[in-house]
């Protein structure tokens, strides 16, 4: 919890950060990088972009948390996850969809909400406090933008969210 916490307040610090231009390619190897610890796991990104112009290390953060969360609480054998990022005008949309567990309807209004977790524990055994989504959304939100989630139970999830140039 205390890791949680510290994570949150330095979600804050992270915002102070100046948007500069971030290659997808090196996004994609420091995302597949760090997350290559096992063969059962398939990061696709799906992206016609060479590069975007934002807060880097605010998207690694929303990234991190959203691709650790599938893994976390994944009950098939091979983990897949694909990535999208676009363009569009005036603001960049991103998803993060995967093949987790799902999240049952009536909770997917609450996980974003601080201290709200669907599950006491994860596939290892670590109990949740449910800050993880709760950072991401307030990253995004003082990004000028918007999440929102698709999900079912027994298919997976997928994370849709947006930030302004």
């Amino acid at each position: 919890m205390i890791s949680d916490l510290l994570e949150q307040s330095r979600s804050n610090k992270l915002l102070h950060e100046s948007a500069s231009n971030v290659s997808l390619d090196e996004l994609r190897t420091a995302i597949k990088d760090l997350f290559a610890c096992s063969d059962k796991r398939i990061i696709h990104f799906n992206t016609s972009l060479e590069s975007i112009h934002i807060n880097k290390i605010a998207l690694e953060q929303i990234l991190i948390n959203l691709i650790s969360n599938a893994i976390k609480y994944n009950d098939k054998e091979i983990t897949e996850i694909e990535i999208g990022i676009a363009d569009n005008n005036q603001e960049y949309s991103f998803y993060v969809k995967d093949n987790s567990k799902g999240i049952a309807h009536e909770f997917m209004e609450k996980v974003f909400n601080l201290f709200e977790a669907q599950e006491d524990k994860d596939n290892y055994g670590d109990k949740g406090y449910g800050m993880g989504l709760a950072i991401v959304k307030e990253l995004i939100n003082k990004m000028g933008g918007t999440i929102s989630l698709d999900s079912t139970v027994g298919v997976g999830s997928k994370f849709m969210f947006t930030t302004k140039k």
